[in-house]
């Protein structure tokens, strides 16, 4: 039986206690603020640092998700198209999200539609859908390749609907293999417009990644030769050359380190960004390539970077590290290390990106 949320009078979406996220969605203004600010406050307390190093709380708000997974499931013949009940894999049905922006949720009926379509809708397990400047980017998971027919349904869908790629990923495929693409698929950051590769990482919110950044920038601001680790397609690196020297940047992903060279070609900025396809869990920059930089900007996954954190803390010359992390336990583990190594973590700012949730984004500046 699935575990719910009792439903509150408070809570304003009325999926509340049924779909699994959202679920503080029921605090009010005051309590909400507190249990943010009690998650860097414990991470904070408990690396025996003083509560004055923690700037204020930025808070992103609803509607501002660009970036959503939506599961599919079928049962006795009615398509669901939503998010995951709690603690459950039942699919609940959604006719609005709070925290989605209105490009994501103005195509959500339409989509549903376009399922019932479908022969056998089960074929799609769920969809990544992420609002880009010209137009929504679908990847669709599918149990197996797509038929044709079922691509010309989809690819009707795009033409009608304001989407600017659709691609589908199934386990025989390495990569997301596009079948609709109006090669508009793009973002610009700090002027710089990047072609984004289907299923690319984006901030979960433009408004919060535009947060992140100006943390980088101050953070950074006195530092000239950085290397961007774990760098995307470029988010901070683009950001960064206004003010640096160079850059350089490292992404285990082929495809989005490629999309960051071909944007610094394209806007003649190759002589200040170098991009690097390397995976540094495996292969961590070690002292000798660590010595020609003054500053390191690292974005990893949720589980962090120890290897790399590792490489850091024995290394002498990197003046300042600026962490971005969206796990706070691992940003706690992996800060740790840096001060036991000497490194003194001077600001932390928290940013609420992931609005409604227990979850918290840090960026953080470390100072040996």
């Amino acid at each position: 039986m699935t575990n719910q949320i009792a439903p509150s009078t408070n809570a304003p979406c009325p999926h509340y206690g049924q779909c699994g996220g959202c679920s503080l969605q029921h605090l009010d203004s005051t309590d909400y603020q507190a249990f943010k600010h009690h998650i860097i406050d414990r991470i904070v307390s408990r690396l025996g640092l003083t509560p004055s190093i923690i700037a204020p709380l930025i808070t992103i708000g609803q509607g501002t998700r660009r970036r959503a997974e939506l599961k599919v499931s079928v049962n006795k013949a009615v398509v669901n198209l939503g998010f995951y009940a709690p603690q459950s894999h039942d699919v609940v049905h959604i006719s609005q999200c709070l925290i989605c922006n209105t490009a994501i949720m103005d195509m959500l009926p339409a989509f549903h539609d376009c399922l019932n379509a479908f022969k056998k809708p089960s074929v799609i397990k769920s969809i990544q859908v992420t609002s880009l400047e010209h137009g929504i980017d679908m990847v669709i998971a599918t149990q197996k390749p797509l038929k044709a027919h079922e691509k010309t349904l989809l690819a009707t869908f795009g033409e009608t609907h304001h989407c600017v790629r659709i691609s589908q990923q199934h386990d025989a495929l390495n990569y997301p293999d596009t079948f609709f693409d109006r090669n508009n698929a793009t973002i610009t950051i700090a002027g710089v417009t990047i072609d984004l590769p289907a299923g690319a990482f984006l901030q979960a919110t433009a408004t919060g990644q535009d947060a992140i950044i100006s943390c980088v920038l101050n953070y950074l601001k006195d530092c000239r030769h950085i290397a961007d680790l774990f760098s995307g397609c470029g988010t901070y690196s683009f950001a960064l050359a206004s003010q640096a020297i160079s850059i350089e940047a490292f992404e285990v992903n082929e495809a989005m380190s490629l999309a960051a060279h071909n944007a610094a070609t394209k806007h003649d900025l190759n002589h200040k960004i170098r991009t690097s396809t390397r995976d540094l869990f495996a292969r961590p920059l070690k002292e000798h390539e660590l010595n020609r930089f003054d500053a390191v900007v690292i974005n990893p996954p949720r589980t962090g970077a120890q290897a790399q954190i590792k490489q850091l803390s024995s290394h002498q010359k990197i003046h300042a590290i600026c962490m971005v992390s969206c796990n706070p336990s691992t940003f706690e583990r992996d800060a740790k290390q840096l001060l036991s190594a000497g490194y003194k973590l001077t600001s932390v700012t928290p940013i609420d990106q992931f609005y409604w949730s227990n979850h918290l984004e840090l960026v953080g500046l470390f100072i040996r």
